[in-house]
């Protein structure tokens, strides 16, 4: 048993499945479909996304210490402040 609201006047009334019924307040016909069947799950699980490029690294010629650099052409050393080429730096 489930109930039902009708379409025109809103009244909610009980049915026992699928089919066509009468409103009990006003008469009008509602039909009543059967419930979709639930969609199946999928046993496979989403791909792996691609891990993101490392950041660029740069390394300092003067005190060889190494850090990450943006899309930049020159860096200031974090540790000696030193001025980095980046373009060149492996």
């Amino acid at each position: 048993m489930m109930g039902v609201r009708c379409g025109r006047c809103e009244t909610e009334f009980p049915v026992e499945g699928a089919g066509r019924f009468p409103c009990p307040a006003c008469g009008a016909v509602n039909e009543v479909r059967p419930a979709a069947a639930p969609e199946p799950t999928l046993a496979v699980p989403p791909p792996v996304p691609e891990p993101a490029a490392p950041s660029p690294r740069a390394i300092c010629p003067e005190c060889s210490f190494g850090f990450i650099v943006g899309e930049i052409e020159v860096a200031h050393c974090p540790n000696c402040e030193a001025e980095v080429i980046i373009g060149n730096n492996p």
